[in-house]
């Protein structure tokens, strides 16, 4: 039943309308165009005949233009012909259909990129490959195209204008093309709402012959009259058989009201014949029931207002509750499903019709539309080498005797890659031949652990392959994986070390070394560097290597585990210690050659000068400062001499060795950079250290120092060496500024020598900031043994130097 409502002022909203209109730029007869298109409107004409009338009426506002329009077909991934009056037949068929791409044409391109595309020129444009020789076949070089979108911005069509020769659109013609887009939106729009309504109608029509429908008239004073007892048959109250359109109000629900009105101004004031809508009225038993009315004009004074209606009310209580608990299940379901990230599906094989239950084919990126498919699109995006194996299970589904099926498949994304699902169907109903009719199913997303399986898988065949060996150890130490190269590596067969401690592959003295912390933070020192560091193993024949370690902490779903690649290095180890040796020798060799031979014989010469010296001074006094001169320069080269040999072999056991050495390089830093360099020593008297140990040992010393001046500036050094439980210490310490930029970019490349000297004489360095300021290199090696004819007790070397604090 309508209800009056004020006048709304809709002159204007159509003036808005009209005064947006482009100007016509040509005599065309756009009055006989325009006439027709608003015929067509007031129709039943079908959706072609519509835009054809369209595309008409748009070609009368310029000259020379031909228009075209492309509906989005139900796939939403092309566009199919809609209206094309002014275009030869033969093109339109030849582009048939258009794919939503770029790179498809002018329309394929602006309705994948949602916006407008001009082409001056359809021959030489890249967007144009595929259809430009058509197009030019047919007289049409230019083509501008703009996406028709409906009120939710959803793509509805292209429309789009072609000229006959290459050139760009005027602004005036831009916005004819924009303004032709809104009014194909508002015409496609009012079709589909029509067929929409009529199809309702339809519905409704059959319905009631089937249901207990309501029917009324009522007249332009309110007055409204049941055909039958609807409202005292369905419990509405009141009886209201002949009542009024005021007392049917006052019972309906107080947040309805508003509604109803709007709902029902229309048919007053804009011409509109009918309206519907759902809305509550009060029950006898004080609760609400839900009706649906439906209502029409019959006819209308000559000033346009309604004097009759006729309608029908419908009791949809039952169904409004129904479908309440219906999208509440749906919406605990959609919820269930989302959060078990499941793809729930249901196919009708005789129709191919493939319907997902939520967006999940959306979310994965395997479907644009997500809600409707076929299994032949799935075959399509199905990884070559999947394909035949899936076309296979879907007709041993299909076929008798086979009700489920569970495998996993691999199916393009949206985004250009492959990703693995697992598919699980089961048939719900059969033909009478046993075949498959409705299938239902469920999709799981196993992407990444596929591709974690293959990465397990990969790194299993690298590590097989792999030279050096590696073994995975859990935080106690134990073995739970080796790989061949580590099984051959210490002579043992597969599986042998499973389980075992990685200390017992050690040496005695590595042991030693790493057992004071297997209590309660077993090989912790073994594990936590990340650096390559040398131990000792044994084989299972008892021979023993070095083998150089690096580890690295791993975390996996067992917990975290320690994984550590070692190679055997022996050989190398043996072959810097003989370079090592030869180096020495050889150094030591062109040392004693440089003292011994060049500088004997520039001592010589130096005085054999003197008494030349003499006896000219007496003869000749004139050149004698000459001579003078000459003895100078010789004198000099004898301490260059002296000072080359001394620096290829700065440490031997013949002169004093390494405490002898450090005294004489702190002494001669001190005279040389003009600050307090002092040497501090506690070692045993009878202990021996190997000229190797102690010429690097020197030279860490001699890097330490130069370092400490250059980047600390310090007022005091001092150099201190001492013995402590099998060790040597040998430390640097300064009162200059710290650290700067961090420790280790202290010294650059020559802490990088640095700490490859102490690893060749099985030491380790540090540095690090003293708490009373400046910095301490600290470098740690193994102590040589004690002389066999020392006597009982340790006996110091010590000098009398306080220790910086």
């Amino acid at each position: 039943m309508a209800r009056g409502a004020a006048k709304t002022d809709w002159a204007a909203s159509v003036e808005a309308i009209v005064r947006r209109a482009p100007k016509p730029a040509t005599t065309r007869d756009a009055l006989s165009a325009q006439i027709r298109l608003l015929a067509l409107l007031g129709s039943a004409a079908p959706l072609n005949v519509l835009l054809s009338g369209l595309a008409i009426y748009v070609e009368t506002w310029a000259d020379g233009l031909l228009c075209s329009v492309l509906l989005v077909d139900p796939s939403g991934r092309q566009l199919r012909p809609g209206a094309a009056p002014s275009l030869p037949p033969a093109y339109v068929q030849a582009i048939d259909p258009v794919p939503i791409q770029s790179g498809h044409g002018s329309c394929g391109t602006a309705a994948a990129q949602r916006e407008m595309v001009i082409v001056e020129d359809v021959e030489r444009s890249d967007l144009w490959t595929a259809y430009a020789a058509t197009a030019v076949t047919h007289g049409l070089r230019a083509c501008w195209s703009m996406p028709v979108f409906d009120d939710a911005t959803r793509l509805l069509a292209t429309l789009a204008i072609y000229c006959r020769r290459p050139r760009k659109p005027s602004p005036q013609e831009i916005d004819l093309i924009q303004f032709a887009a809104l009014l194909a939106a508002s015409v496609i729009q009012r079709h589909r709402d029509a067929e929409r309504l009529r199809a309702s109608e339809a519905r409704l029509g059959a319905a009631v012959w089937a249901t207990e429908i309501g029917l009324w008239e009522c007249s332009a004073d309110g007055v409204a009259r049941w055909f039958d007892a609807w409202p005292r048959r369905f419990g509405i109250e009141p009886d209201c058989e002949n009542g009024t359109l005021k007392q049917w109000c006052e019972r309906m629900h107080p947040d309805d009201v508003g509604r109803y009105d709007i709902v029902s101004e229309p048919c007053l004031h804009t011409g509109v014949d009918h309206y519907l809508i759902d809305y509550r009225m009060r029950a006898p038993n004080d609760r609400w029931r839900w009706v649906h009315e439906r209502g029409r004009v019959t006819a209308r004074a000559s000033d346009g207002t309604p004097t009759g209606y006729v309608g029908m009310c419908i009791d949809i209580d039952a169904q409004k509750t129904t479908a309440a608990a219906l999208r509440e299940g749906e919406a605990r379901l959609e919820a269930a499903v989302g959060g078990s990230d499941i793809g729930l599906w249901d196919w009708e094989a005789g129709t191919d019709s493939l319907a997902w239950l939520s967006d999940w084919p959306r979310r994965k990126g395997i479907n644009s539309t997500a809600d409707r498919t076929t299994m032949a699109d799935l075959m399509a995006v199905a990884h070559p080498l999947d394909r035949q194996r899936l076309v296979h299970d879907v007709d041993v589904v299909i076929g008798p005797g086979r009700d489920s099926i569970e495998t996993e498949y691999r199916f393009l994304s949206l985004r250009g890659e492959y990703r693995w699902l697992q598919a699980r169907a089961r048939v719900v109903e059969r033909d009478s031949r046993g075949r498959a009719k409705r299938v239902v199913g469920a999709c799981i997303d196993v992407d990444q652990r596929r591709r974690a399986e293959e990465q397990l898988r990969t790194q299993a065949k690298i590590l097989e392959t792999m030279n050096e060996g590696v073994v995975l150890i859990d935080l106690a130490g134990r073995i739970e994986h080796t790989n061949r190269a580590f099984e051959r590596m210490f002579g043992r067969a597969p599986g042998q070390h499973i389980g075992k401690s990685i200390l017992s592959l050690l040496t005695d003295s590595s042991a030693e070394r790493l057992e004071p912390l297997a209590e309660d933070r077993l090989l912790k020192r073994f594990t936590e560097r990340s650096e390559l560091f040398d131990v000792l193993f044994r084989r299972a024949d008892g021979t023993e290597f070095t083998g150089e370690v690096i580890s690295e902490a791993i975390g996996l779903a067992s917990g975290q585990k320690w994984l550590l690649v070692v190679w055997d290095v022996s050989e190398r180890k043996q072959l810097e210690r003989e370079i090592l040796d030869i180096s020495n020798r050889e150094r030591r060799q062109l040392g004693n050659d440089l003292h011994d031979g060049l500088g004997q014989e520039l001592t010589g010469v130096a005085l054999m000068l003197r008494s030349v010296a003499t006896q000219l001074r007496r003869d000749s006094p004139t050149a004698a400062p000459q001579i003078d001169e000459i003895v100078g320069l010789v004198n000099h080269a004898i301490a260059s001499t002296r000072a080359m040999a001394h620096g290829l072999m700065p440490v031997t056991l013949d002169h004093g060795g390494l405490g002898s050495a450090l005294a004489e390089l702190t002494s001669r830093a001190r005279v040389s950079y003009g600050i307090e360099v002092r040497f501090r020593r506690s070692i045993p008297a009878d202990l021996q250290i190997d000229e190797n140990t102690a010429n690097n040992l020197y030279r860490i010393t001699q890097e330490a120092i130069n370092n400490s001046i250059r980047h600390g500036h310090p007022g005091t050094v001092l150099v201190n060496l001492r013995a402590h439980a099998g060790k040597l210490e040998l430390s640097v310490n300064d009162d200059g500024v710290g650290f700067v930029d961090g420790p280790d970019r202290i010294g650059g490349m020559g802490l990088k020598i640095m700490k490859y000297r102490a690893q060749m004489i099985g030491g380790t360095i540090t540095i690090e900031p003293r708490r009373s300021g400046g910095t301490r290199v600290k470098c740690v090696c193994p102590a040589g043994p004690l002389k066999k004819d020392a006597p009982q007790g340790t006996r110091f070397h010590a000098a009398n130097d306080h220790q910086l604090r």
